[in-house]
């Protein structure tokens, strides 16, 4: 937990005192929790989602703390998409076709590892 960290879901308020989830390294992942946190412009490399925008089925079981009685870790899993909590658009966002998909990765790779 990091105090310093803000929620990138345009209408989030969170407090200090909540877990902040890093963005996905899948390029096509990344590009699906842009678009649901509505926010203008490009999305930096240490902007986090908080865990207010995930349900319970995104988090991975933490057996070992569970059996031991020690508090829970929230370690998303890795198929996890924001989906509480969110903007609510006028109409739903268009499922991307499977060119579509690898058009947007190819693009959003090349763009991510030049701009290093």
């Amino acid at each position: 937990r990091n105090k310093t960290w803000v929620c990138t879901v345009a209408i989030c308020g969170s407090p200090n005192n909540v877990v902040y989830h890093d963005f996905p390294k899948d390029c096509l992942r990344r590009k699906i929790w842009e678009r649901v946190c509505h926010r203008k412009g490009r999305i930096g490399k240490t902007t986090r989602i908080c865990e207010n925008h995930f349900e319970e089925n995104n988090y991975e079981r933490d057996i070992r703390n569970e059996l031991l009685g020690l508090p829970l870790k929230r370690k998303l899993k890795s198929d996890a998409i924001s989906s509480k909590n969110l903007v609510a658009r006028e109409k739903p966002l268009p499922t991307p076709s499977e060119r579509e998909q690898r058009y947007v990765k190819n693009i959003f790779c090349l763009f991510h590892f030049e701009g290093k």
